[in-house]
């Protein structure tokens, strides 16, 4: 039989003792209590359980841990989460929109409610129940309009019942598809072949749910594994086999989805100096990258962009310069020099092309 339950609730202030006498080092109390009661003792002790001792049922802190280092660590997970998420909506919108183009014109606006088309009779099912609810708000924009205007057919084309759809519905839809030619015909705008692309997605879809809902992502195993490409190669070689369960693959998957989707996009920069910049504890092995990860292709070319984008910042800023009017120089202000134009030093910038 389990033991009873008497933990009692804690103020901040009472907290900060009880992390005090727990052997953690709290240089601002004051600090400190402001992050509990803004982030939460339960949420905060995920980053502080791999500062713990393994000895004993106290689990006291080892010594020298600093309440300020967990904090940080918190902020980078959390930094980590908003730029995943960020880059996982731009995928989510441009599978939506390349499943809608694909399903319409291969079967029609409504062909998408032919059960033949699908494996199994769950994902398709699920749609059709959650498209009538939404028929029943008279907020839902969407739904709103096609009810008004239409009677037949009872539900919407598929391009309005595709903004209703979650990001898991939409990979389960997909995967349910029971032609592979149709499931290749989506991944194949994102080099990809259907065996892959389709795990991935659902694998985002799991990783999407733990970055919106604020669980802990840095050093997470996680439960949907990712498949391992063996082509394109570019992508391939960037890929750690022996880590498919942890979120450094999962980084490689969204940077060759995004060139694909966004190519201008500086999102691999913002990785990169995410994790370079990262507290002392946030060890890359648990991340699941590689030794070599900043040599291998993919981030090799994120340095590049970086690099480039600062050039063409700094050419344009110069030129912005150099076109602005001479302006004439204050009375008294050029000791030592004839009074008049001051000429601005011409730009030694290189060109962006360079």
């Amino acid at each position: 039989m389990g033991a009873v339950f008497a933990k009692l609730a804690l103020s901040p202030a009472e907290q900060v003792a009880h992390l005090q006498r727990k052997g953690l080092r709290i240089a601002d109390p004051a600090a400190a209590r402001h992050s509990l009661a803004h982030i939460g003792y339960y949420h905060l002790s995920a980053y502080w359980f791999p500062y713990k001792t393994s000895a004993g049922a106290s689990r006291a802190f080892r010594p020298g841990t600093d309440f300020a280092e967990i904090v940080k660590l918190y902020e980078f997970d959390r930094a980590l989460k908003l730029l995943i998420i960020d880059a996982i909506e731009r995928i989510e919108i441009s599978i939506r929109a390349n499943f809608v183009r694909f399903m319409s014109l291969e079967y029609g606006a409504h062909g998408y409610l032919d059960w033949q088309h699908y494996k199994t009779a769950a994902p398709l099912a699920k749609i059709i129940s959650d498209t009538n609810r939404e028929l029943q708000k008279p907020n839902n924009l969407f739904t709103r309009h096609y009810k008004q205007v239409y009677d037949s057919p009872l539900l919407p084309p598929l391009w309005i019942v595709a903004e209703l759809l979650t990001f898991g519905t939409l990979s389960k839809l997909l995967a349910d598809l029971r032609q592979p030619a149709d499931r290749n015909a989506i991944a194949r705008p994102y080099s990809l072949d259907e065996t892959i692309f389709l795990p991935v997605l659902q694998h985002l879809s799991y990783i999407r749910n733990i970055c919106a809902h604020h669980g802990r992502l840095w050093n997470r195993d996680l439960i949907i594994k990712q498949p391992i490409a063996k082509k394109p190669e570019f992508l391939a070689q960037n890929l750690n086999s022996s880590a498919n369960n942890k979120i450094y693959n999962a980084l490689v998957y969204i940077a060759h989805l995004l060139k694909i989707i966004k190519p201008e996009a500086v999102w691999k920069t913002k990785i990169k100096h995410c994790v370079t910049t990262r507290p002392s504890y946030a060890h890359l092995n648990f991340m699941g990258f590689p030794p070599d990860w900043q040599q291998r292709p993919l981030w090799q070319y994120a340095a590049a962009t970086n690099k480039a984008a600062s050039r063409v910042i700094i050419y344009n800023f110069c030129r912005r310069a150099a076109k602005k009017p001479s302006r004439p120089a204050k009375s008294g202000s050029l000791s030592g020099k004839s009074a008049g134009v001051v000429r601005k030093k011409p730009c030694s910038v290189i060109s962006p092309a360079a």
